[in-house]
């Protein structure tokens, strides 16, 4: 058996180093390395250093601003106010293009509104004849209905459409009652001969029986006595027909009376719901073309306007500051992945649009509310309590003008740099063991 050996020929003085190392130096480099390694774990056991959380921020009010907006496509035809003014609720802002005087329109709303709490004709009839001049554009043909309605009450109140027979029917109730009094005089009458001629009745009878008069003249007294009989009966049938007849006529004078008053009554809703209905198109005419203020506030004008600037649906004319707006907040934003290290109390660092940090500074706050589940895009929100002022660590002041939007950074809680380098390689470590007991899993036999 052959072995081939590799002999390698080095120079005597490469050959003299090699043979004798640096003992010493090699002792010495090691306990360096040594408490080196043991310095640096001591010094990043040491050095810590907190997160930091990028955020979108929207800087509102508790109370937030009340954005008016404009509800129909018009061009802007007058402005009342002027971006800073103070204004108090209904107070008109804006007036959008249209046909109706403004002034007229607000005027009938008023004095229709007392009218129907009032239910005065009086006034209202006041009101419709003083209508000479009046521009009401679109709410014209509303106004008609009203006065159309009023006339139709006039003319059943006034104008009695019943009156005729009710007249007729009063005549007849006269008529009856008098004739009803001529058969109740009548009946006194027959009344008295039915007792005489009952008496004489008697009277013949008994001389019937002691054979003074004949039979023939007892009978014709007879005769002449149920002759009289049914006189009275007669009389008494009359009567309670002629009664009949005036409980029918009287029956039909107050159906006439409760027609007429139903009629009114009708007429009457039928006039004050129409004036209801026209005030409540007068409400709508105002929200759509006579913008108003809703609160007390502020006022403040997101962008420059003109009068006839053009407005499309949904178009901010401007923001009210109310005067109870309460402490200014900051609605943070953030991804869910930072939930477990933002927590409360944690320092935030916020950075507006338009206010470069670098000459304004930034405003400083602390978080003091958490969502606890994130939003359908998958992000957190916080909210955090600023300074009423809106003063930047550099001393200057922001001025609020209903919104302000930026960037904020969220420091979170300090961390070890020795927990820095240990959680990666025990994540590293995880995922292989992990991997490893995957592994055995497959390829164990069954």
């Amino acid at each position: 058996m052959s072995t081939n050996k590799h002999i390698e020929l080095l120079a005597p003085e490469i050959q003299h180093i090699l043979s004798n190392p640096p003992r010493g130096l090699s002792r010495s480099g090691s306990s360096c390395i040594l408490i080196l390694l043991i310095l640096l774990l001591f010094v990043s056991y040491w050095i810590q250093y907190p997160d930091i959380v990028p955020a979108e921020v929207d800087v509102t009010t508790s109370t937030p601003p009340i954005w008016i907006q404009a509800k129909v496509a018009a061009p802007i035809a007058c402005i009342y106010v002027q971006p800073g003014d103070t204004v108090q609720k209904g107070t008109p802002l804006a007036l959008l293009d249209q046909s109706a005087n403004p002034d007229d329109v607000l005027y009938l709303k008023q004095a229709l509104e007392s009218c129907y709490v009032q239910r005065d004709l009086l006034q209202l009839e006041a009101l419709i004849a003083s209508d000479a001049h009046r521009s009401l554009g679109m709410l014209q043909s509303n106004w008609q209905q009203v006065c159309s309605k009023h006339v139709e009450l006039y003319s059943a109140s006034y104008l009695n459409s019943y009156e005729l027979e009710q007249l007729n029917i009063q005549q007849k109730r006269l008529f009856l009652q008098q004739k009803l009094k001529g058969l109740e005089q009548e009946l006194t009458y027959e009344k008295q001969r039915y007792q005489l001629a009952h008496v004489n009745i008697q009277r013949e009878k008994q001389l019937l029986d002691k054979g003074i008069v004949s039979r023939s003249q007892y009978e014709s007294v007879l005769q002449e006595w149920t002759h009289v009989q049914q006189s009275v009966e007669q009389a008494q049938r009359s009567i309670a027909s002629l009664e009949m007849d005036i409980l029918d006529v009287e029956t039909r004078r107050t159906s006439l009376q409760e027609i007429k008053r139903k009629q009114q009554f009708e007429l009457s809703e039928s006039m004050w719901l129409t004036i209801k209905t026209f005030v409540a198109a007068i409400v709508l005419w105002e929200q759509n073309y006579l913008i108003s203020s809703p609160e007390d506030g502020v006022l403040i004008q997101t962008y420059p306007i003109n009068e006839w600037h053009n407005l499309n649906v949904g178009d901010r004319l401007f923001a009210l500051l109310p005067k109870q707006s309460g402490s200014y907040v900051a609605h943070l934003t953030f991804d869910q992945s930072s939930k477990q290290h933002v927590l409360l109390k944690d320092r935030v660092f916020i950075q507006l649009d338009g206010y470069p940090a670098m000459e304004y500074g930034r405003l400083e706050c602390s978080i003091d509310a958490i969502s606890n589940l994130p939003d359908p895009m998958g992000a957190l929100h916080a909210s955090c309590i600023l300074p009423d002022t809106l003063q930047t660590e550099y001393g200057k002041r922001i001025r609020f003008d209903g919104r302000l939007t930026g960037n904020a950074r969220i420091v979170t809680e300090n961390k070890r740099l020795l927990h820095r380098l240990i959680y990666p390689i025990r994540h590293i470590h995880a995922i292989v063991h992990s991997e490893e007991d995957n592994t055995r899993i497959v390829s164990k036999p069954r």
